[in-house]
């Protein structure tokens, strides 16, 4: 390393670079097509120390954080600054770890608190935005190395002292098309998926509307009369619990709908259409 100069971390390209960060604000290229190894620039960003660093090939974005919360995201080609990233409270937040997982179109910012020291967040964004979150954790515990392991859908995440190793499920919240799976009991990820008012799973920041994230799905439990006559007519009541009132409600006879009534979160009362003998 030049004199003053820390090394903190290292990314490599396709064409035989790396791209280190260090303590003074400054991004070293080195080749190591042949030895010995040769420094090609350096990017000076600023008095700043930066830490974990990332080459986005796909994208053709350089990721590198800092100790004071804020993600500098560089043009591969250029080394301009395209754009930053700032943490949920910067100025008490230092990066810990980029990770990347092209597999699942995702990248995730791993940052520890640097004042409390007792806390620390776990960042997910799109490659595509990477200024906006569309996951956040929050864990109790100062944040220290990570990986991806493609092979059980995880992101592992160890505390700085070593004790525990924290494991979350990266899979995005759109895969859910059901309630259960998004917030019910045996929820695939529940650290950031929660059902909307639209009533789709979605992730905790998405700028939706949570209609939960741990209220019980709805459910059906009963319904009045169990029978009604086929010219249609009949006045249902369908019992239950959590039925959402932000959505319209469709009852199904067979394969003929009729509009439901919200009575409340418990009940909701519709017409049979006319129809051949049929379950609803």
């Amino acid at each position: 390393a030049p004199a003053g100069s820390t090394f903190n971390d290292i990314t490599f390209d396709s064409n035989q670079k790396a791209y280190i960060s260090s303590n003074n604000g400054k991004i070293f290229i080195v080749s190591y097509a042949n030895t010995p190894y040769t420094t090609l620039s350096t990017v000076v960003v600023g008095n700043l120390v930066l830490g974990p660093i990332a080459f986005l090939n796909s994208a053709n974005l350089l990721l590198s954080g800092t100790a004071l919360g804020i993600g500098f995201i560089f043009d591969g080609p250029r080394f301009d600054i395209a754009g930053l990233f700032i943490t949920s409270s910067a100025s008490s937040e230092a990066f810990e770890s980029i990770l990347t997982d092209e597999t699942h179109n995702t990248t995730f910012w791993i940052t520890s608190s640097t004042v409390s020291g007792t806390g620390g967040f776990v960042y997910r964004l799109d490659p595509s935005d990477l200024f906006n979150p569309f996951g956040q954790l929050q864990l109790t515990t100062n944040l220290g190395p990570s990986i991806i392991d493609i092979s059980q859908l995880a992101l592992w995440v160890s505390d700085t002292s070593l004790i525990q190793i924290h494991k979350t499920i990266i899979t995005n919240c759109s895969e859910y098309t059901t309630c259960d799976s998004c917030v019910g009991p045996n929820a695939a990820d529940p650290s950031f998926c929660g059902l909307c008012s639209d009533f789709k799973c979605r992730n905790d920041v998405s700028g939706c509307s949570l209609f939960s994230k741990t209220t019980p799905c709805p459910s059906i439990t009963s319904l009045y009369p169990g029978s009604g006559n086929i010219k249609g007519g009949t006045s249902v009541v369908i019992f239950g619990s959590t039925f959402p009132s932000s959505l319209p409600i469709v009852c199904y006879f067979g394969n003929k709908t009729a509009n439901a009534r919200l009575l409340n979160t418990t009940a909701i009362q519709c017409s049979s259409p006319s129809n051949v003998a049929s379950s609803v």
